[in-house]
């Protein structure tokens, strides 16, 4: 029985030291391969990102509202049931927007002293006094 275990033990450590040294080699250049060949071109497998150079075409105008087609098939107001027509009437409805705006716009200008202050730290690469030897 032990003589068994031992010979199982053997071939399994035998088969796991044979899987674990196969993935050493390590791949190599052809000596045939002078390095300087590497510095051309690099081929490529499919169409060029810009298949010319230097006339790249126009970006798209992502503001221009899409075609929504045939203008019977749009719904007007007066197709809306009166419970749409009321929530329609509320969104138009921006009597009470003023004062916060104004409010956002307070919040704004209190916070800009520090964020221009973050701006030109960040411009100067100064961002931690203390490794730059500055005592704040």
């Amino acid at each position: 029985m032990l003589k068994k275990f031992l010979i199982a033990l053997i071939a399994g450590l035998a088969t796991a030291w044979a899987v674990a040294s196969h993935g050493e080699t390590r791949p190599s250049l052809p000596s045939s391969m002078p390095l300087g060949d590497l510095d051309g071109p690099e081929p490529i497998t499919g169409e060029p990102v810009m298949p010319n150079p230097g006339a790249p075409s126009a970006a798209p105008n992502y503001f221009k509202p899409y075609d929504t087609g045939d203008p019977k098939g749009l719904w007007t107001y007066e197709d809306l049931s009166a419970k749409e027509r009321e929530v329609v009437d509320r969104g138009r409805d921006i009597e009470g927007w003023r004062d916060i705006h104004e409010g956002y716009k307070a919040a704004v200008l209190e916070a800009l002293p520090a964020i221009k202050a973050e701006a030109a730290t960040s411009h100067l690469g100064a961002h931690d006094l203390a490794t730059m030897g500055v005592v704040p």
